[in-house]
């Protein structure tokens, strides 16, 4: 009897000492054009904060303040005799999050994001190679450097509890790196596009979509919706049909406007340059360079799948 008590008051004693450091939790609300906001909650027990932090809380309070990145801001609250502090990550693209993230973490971060909501590709691609502990990393240097915990403690001191992901009304939740990968692709067998100047000087341009048999029998009638008010006419194949979209441009501006509407982009443009030919005067050389996002027909990941002829 007296070896069971014995056991079970060093295990009692064993949990206290062990404790569960500072509890980290984050939630990532993410809008598709990659705006959004990742919030990171920090909770000290009052058990936790004796256990790990050699100061007073006005000690962390004030090393917070003087210590917290310009990408973040914080506000702090107590209740039950907790301590949390909550830091803001405000972003308004992704290049915009790529810098501010990568002012966090001490290493370049890795963060794939592609989006899809089209009859050919749809679905979401969010991974990182950095957990919420990583874009904390300031927070227990400024520790360790001002003395406040060891180096025992600093590598035991969050215990990050979960990311939750919040995106167009799916939530995902992970204990580690961010790895969402549930893309959904209808096969594309290649797009076409031939650019003629008429007579009159306007642009003729066909759209042609190569869509195999199997893509018509899932997604005829969505892709009929997709590319509606467009002037459209199919030719059969061998396997499947090709679905042409014809249209007149009176300049370059025009020809990629009209482009970009056919593509559902805003991401699809045109440059030109025009010089004049040092043996003829009158002859002009134009020279046009088009950059074309087809992001919604194929992504990255899908790129040897598909053909694209100009």
């Amino acid at each position: 009897m007296k070896k069971k008590v014995f056991l079970f008051g060093l295990l009692f004693s064993l949990l206290l000492l062990c404790g569960c450091g500072v509890n980290l939790t984050s939630t990532v609300k993410l809008n598709k054009d990659f705006s959004g906001t990742r919030v990171m909650s920090c909770t000290f027990s009052s058990r936790d904060f004796h256990s790990y932090f050699k100061g007073s809380k006005e000690d962390l309070n004030k090393l917070i303040k003087e210590s917290c990145p310009d990408a973040l801001t914080y506000t702090s609250s107590s209740s039950d005799g907790n301590d949390t502090y909550t830091f803001y990550l405000r972003f308004s693209s992704l290049d915009d999050y790529k810098k501010k993230v990568r002012d966090l973490l001490n290493f370049s971060p890795e963060i794939t994001y592609e989006y899809g909501d089209s009859p050919f590709v749809s679905g979401l691609i969010y991974k990182e190679n950095f957990t919420s502990k990583d874009l904390m990393t300031w927070l227990y240097t400024a520790l360790y450097e001002g003395k406040y915990i060891d180096k025992d403690s600093s590598s035991d001191l969050w215990d990050l509890k979960s990311t939750e992901i919040s995106f167009l009304g799916t939530t995902y939740e992970t204990k580690d790196k961010i790895n969402i990968d549930e893309m959904a692709y209808v096969p594309l067998s290649s797009i076409h596009i031939d650019t003629k100047t008429k007579k009159s000087g306007k642009l003729a341009r066909v759209i042609e979509f190569d869509l195999p048999q199997q893509t018509l029998d899932q997604n005829a009638g969505k892709i009929r919706s997709y590319f509606a008010g467009n002037d459209i006419t199919w030719e059969n194949t061998s396997d499947g049909k090709t679905l042409c979209i014809s249209f007149d441009a009176n300049n370059f501006s025009d020809l990629a406007q009209k482009t970009r509407t056919v593509l559902h982009s805003k991401n699809s443009f045109g440059t030109y340059n025009s010089t004049c030919s040092k043996d003829n005067p009158f002859t002009l050389k134009i020279n046009y360079e088009e950059s074309l996002d087809l992001s919604h027909f194929i992504q990255k990941s899908q790129k040897d799948s598909c053909y694209l002829y100009i």
